[in-house]
């Protein structure tokens, strides 16, 4: 992933919380807080609108607005190898963009993710 400004592209004003980003077929991931979120081959080759808000990481096509990636801050995933998150095991995550691979391992994680909520005490919850 790169950061990006063509004068030349139509891309709405940004916020001071937005970045366009590139995601290329060799750099399939995207950035949060030093870690490296991979992303599935689908999202190769194609500029997004990186939006950090104080509670959702958003993804979003420049062109349309259309939000393609999103999950709820903080992040929590489940497999993490050193500053390497795989996206498909973060908790909330929503992907309209996804592979049948990235959709099947998302599924798995999903399922991990609610057995451990479910053993939480209750005090353990978020409000």
């Amino acid at each position: 992933m790169k950061s990006t400004h063509d004068e030349s592209d139509p891309v709405p004003l940004l916020e001071s919380n937005q970045m366009l980003v590139e995601v290329t077929k060799e750099n399939r991931r995207t950035f949060y807080q030093g870690f490296h979120i991979s992303l599935p081959t689908s999202f190769a080759r194609r500029q997004f609108i990186r939006t950090i808000t104080d509670t959702e990481f958003l993804f979003s096509a420049p062109e349309t607005s259309e939000i393609v990636m999103s999950f709820p801050l903080p992040m929590v995933a489940l497999k993490v190898e050193g500053k390497f998150v795989s996206s498909y095991s973060i908790r909330g995550i929503q992907m309209t963009l996804a592979t049948r691979q990235w959709e099947k391992k998302a599924e798995q994680y999903r399922a991990m993710i609610q057995a451990r909520e479910d053993q939480l005490p209750t005090f353990f919850e978020h409000n």
